[in-house]
């Protein structure tokens, strides 16, 4: 190690450990500005100072680059503090090599699967993949035998001993090998349908649900009063001479969470179980 201090405005200190020369062989100049002639004249100067200017914003993209993706957790035992910081530096390493590489390879190969690492989210991209794949090796490590997973005898002792259940992200380890089932938490694949303001033309692009579509069993749609039952309140109001504004209240029907999630242009109708075995679909 090799302490430096050299007066530029101010003095600059440095403790560095390369370009290790003596002041009298280094021959190293730099141009700086002189308040006597207003012109830049050469001055003597370290190497070290020229080798850190050029190189300094490394250390800034790192900060800025682990403060964001830091896998980090609060803790106050200060031990961690270095243990977490070791983590993100190697990530933040990794992730420039394989980007710099995934370049080199994409000028003769443009379908590179690297390539994608270097595009607008191509950061949090990597983080994933990379904890996917890390995931996977420590599985893999403690059960090679990837059958065993779905023997819940055989799996290892800190893995889930009941069913698991998909995400089908079609990436992590579970899904990789089909692993999981049971109950999809994917988003539903009811196609949804626009409804037309008044007075405009229905678009054929977007016609009504085929009969075929209809469940015959209820679903599960959001939670309130049976549409049936208030249309039944209302027109029993109307017969009555009495204004219908709002039906708070149905002394016949329970709260229904259940009925048809395609009536409606897709948007779902509640039913309830007694009204669900007279009544007709909406088309």
């Amino acid at each position: 190690m090799k302490a430096s201090v050299w007066r530029d405005q101010k003095p600059v200190a440095m403790l560095h450990n390369v370009d290790m020369i003596q002041l009298s062989q280094d021959m190293h100049k730099v141009l700086r500005m002189s308040p006597k002639s207003k012109k830049k004249k050469e001055v003597d100067s370290p190497r070290v100072i020229s080798s850190y200017a050029s190189n300094y914003n490394g250390v800034d993209r790192k900060d800025r680059d682990t403060s964001d993706w830091t896998v980090s957790v609060k803790s106050h035992r200060w031990y961690l503090r270095l243990y977490y910081w070791m983590i993100d530096a190697a990530i933040h390493s990794s992730y420039l090599l394989v980007v710099n590489i995934a370049k080199k390879r994409g000028e003769t190969n443009p379908e590179h699967p690297w390539l994608k690492y270097s595009s607008r989210n191509g950061r949090m991209i990597f983080q994933l993949d990379l904890a996917n794949s890390l995931m996977e090796k420590g599985l893999l490590m403690d059960c090679p035998d990837v059958a065993n997973f779905k023997k819940p005898n055989l799996r290892p002792r800190y893995s889930r001993k009941k069913d698991y259940h998909p995400c089908e992200c079609e990436q992590c380890f579970f899904c990789k090998y089909r692993i999981s089932y049971g109950v999809q938490h994917k988003r539903s694949k009811a196609p949804r349908f626009r409804v037309p303001l008044p007075g405009q033309p229905t678009s054929p692009q977007v016609p009504p649900p085929p009969p075929s579509q209809h469940p015959k069993k209820r679903m599960e749609v959001a939670r309130g009063y049976c549409a049936v039952c208030i249309e039944r309140e209302k027109k029993k109001k109307e017969n009555e001479g009495l204004k219908v504004k709002q039906i708070y209240k149905l002394p016949n029907c329970n709260a229904a969470k259940f009925g048809c999630p395609m009536c409606n242009n897709g948007k779902g109708v509640r039913i309830c179980e007694s009204c669900w075995k007279t009544y007709k679909h909406n088309l």
